[in-house]
């Protein structure tokens, strides 16, 4: 904010002895005085003044200067009559050049005015037309990265699903592979026992944990516990 103390607020900075004695005359709400004629009065001296020869050449004094006032208003008024009809006519003229030099002023003024308020909506339409585009390439750009985005989850899901095949893949191989290391085991087992006894072969049983499987055995050739089986019935 502006403080006051810079800028001093002083009313009676332009008054004049005159203004100040109106100013109290409004705050006293006294009448204003009667326009004094007395200068334009031829007055007489007074009573007691009537054989006064200074007070009736006073008197006369006053009458000179009434007359010389009157004369030279007369004169001004000749004058006037005389002059006054062209001095009004040239600054009638004077004031008519004026008026046309400011009427074409306010012309090319509305002129400006109109012609920068059509650049401004021929500017403004233009950016609207381009505004409008970049709102559509915005929404279409959004609803391709809302596709790119269900791609990718679509995509991670999937690859989600392959990993678990994989994993699964992977303990199945080495299932297998832990069947395949212990099925020679077992056989040799099983050739121990029949080298100790022909007639009566028992053969382990394999462990709960082992899995076998049927296809490899159906390709597998006859096993020697086989062989003597045959041998010993024939």
């Amino acid at each position: 904010g502006i403080n006051a103390e810079y800028l001093p607020l002083n009313l009676n900075e332009f008054e004049t002895d005159i203004l100040k004695a109106e100013f109290e005359r409004i705050n006293a709400r006294q009448p204003m005085e009667v326009l004094s004629m007395k200068r334009y009065e031829l007055p007489t001296p007074a009573a007691g003044q009537k054989n006064d020869i200074g007070a009736w050449g006073e008197c006369v004094d006053n009458s000179f200067s009434q007359l010389e006032h009157m004369t030279a208003r007369i004169e001004n008024l000749e004058l006037l009559e005389k002059y006054g009809s062209n001095c009004w006519k040239t600054h009638n003229d004077v004031l008519a050049k004026s008026n046309e030099f400011y009427q074409k002023l306010l012309g090319s003024l509305k002129r400006d005015v109109q012609e920068t308020n059509w650049q401004r909506k021929s500017s403004q339409l233009a950016m609207s037309a381009r505004l409008d585009n970049a709102k559509n390439e915005w929404i279409n750009l959004v609803q391709k990265n809302f596709d790119i985005e269900a791609a990718c989850l679509r995509l991670e899901q999937e690859i989600s699903k392959l990993k678990e095949e994989e994993i699964n893949l992977a303990d199945l191989n080495s299932h297998n592979k832990q069947s395949n290391i212990l099925k020679p085991h077992i056989a040799q087992v099983v050739t121990n026992g029949v080298d100790s006894s022909t007639n009566s072969i028992e053969v382990p049983s394999p462990s709960p944990n082992i899995r076998t499987n049927d296809s490899d055995n159906e390709n597998q050739p006859p096993s020697k516990v086989s062989r003597i089986e045959s041998s010993s019935n024939s």
